[in-house]
This record gives structure tokens, C-alpha cells and sequence, in this order.
């Protein structure tokens, strides 16, 4: 299904190179990062980054791609108006065209005059939905990075409990879409 110009669905999970290449190459019109992905990636738990650290990840981010990409900045690591300044300016320079809020969003659609970004948690509104109350872009927050973790479980559970392969017909897509990233 394809989306209207109105409403992009945009990917939540972008915690490496790779997966920007693969979310740009199979048609996403923007990236996002994910707190919670980024974090699983260096091992920690969901706010267990550093500012610097969100920063550089963005940089990686957007050099992988030609997509503009936004980014979870938590609370922008400030609780000032000059640190979230601070935290914004090196977001510009990092190459992020934007980052994520979340609050009522028909409210702070109707207040800001100004796309606005969702993270669409399962049994949250649809993307119709969505777009009937004014957003213009959707992010899927770990969604897809808890997609992979579930997939990497499922594939390893089953060769250590049954011995068996089947998880090779998962894989299989894995792989197609890297190539056709790669190739």
C-alpha cells in the first residue's frame, strides 16, 4: 500500500548504515532514528545515550542516505531553553532535517501550524486516522528494531530447542533486501 503525499509513514528504525540503505531502497520517503534501537545497539536500555552520542548516530544516519532523516532527541538532554538550543543547533549540523514530540497531537497540530511527526505505537490510531486530525508523518519508534530482536530470538531459540533450519525462509528476505540495498 502506498501513502499519499498528505501522510509518509517513515521508518522509526535506522540504528545503522545498513538499515538506512535497506529502508531507502525498498521506497521509505524519509528515515527516522530511534532512541530505543540506538540504544540496543550499544547495549543499554532506552535514555541510556548521551547527547554527543545521539549526534554522531544522526551523522552516520543521514551520510547513509540521501533521505531526509529526523530523530528521537528524548528531552533534548536539557532542561533549559540553552541546552535544548544547544542540542537543536548540533542536530542542524549533524544533517537532521527534524526530531520527534510527543504530546495531544490534534492540539499541537492545530497550535503549531506545521508538519508534525507521531510515533504510532501498536494500538495507537491508523495512518488514515492520522491524517484526518492533520499529521504529516508517522514514525514507528523501535517498532522495527523490536522486529529484529524478535526475528534474531525466534531463529535462535529454534536451532538450540528443535535443531532445525526453518528460520532460513526469514533470513532469505534478510538477505534479497540487503542485496538489493547493496547491489
Amino acid at each position: 500500500m502506498r501513502f499519499s503525499r498528505a501522510v509518509r509513514p517513515s521508518a522509526g528504525w535506522c540504528s545503522s548504515r545498513e538499515h538506512a540503505k535497506i529502508l531507502t531502497s525498498i521506497g521509505f520517503s524519509a528515515l527516522a532514528t530511534t532512541s530505543a534501537g540506538f540504544a540496543g545497539t550499544l547495549g543499554r536500555l532506552d535514555g541510556g545515550v548521551t547527547r554527543d552520542e545521539v549526534v554522531e548516530h544522526a551523522r552516520v544516519i543521514c551520510a547513509a542516505t540521501d533521505l531526509p532523516v529526523s530523530a528521537d532527541l528524548e528531552n533534548c538532554f536539557a532542561h533549559e531553553p540553552a541546552g535544548v538550543a544547544t542540542t537543536i543547533a548540533l542536530a542542524i549540523e549533524s544533517g537532521l532535517v527534524g526530531g520527534s514530540c510527543e504530546d495531544d497531537i490534534r492540539r499541537l497540530v492545530d497550535a503549531v501550524g506545521r508538519p508534525v511527526n507521531v510515533l504510532a505505537p501498536p494500538g495507537t490510531a491508523s495512518v488514515a486516522e492520522r491524517a484526518a486530525i492533520g499529521v504529516k508523518r508517522i514514525s514507528v519508534g523501535s517498532g522495527f528494531s523490536n522486529v529484529a530482536a524478535g526475528a534474531l530470538a525466534t531463529a535462535g531459540r529454534e536451532l538450540l530447542e528443535q535443531g532445525t533450519y526453518d528460520y532460513w525462509a526469514t533470513a532469505m528476505t534478510g538477505m534479497m533486501v540487503t542485496h538489493e540495498a547493496f547491489g
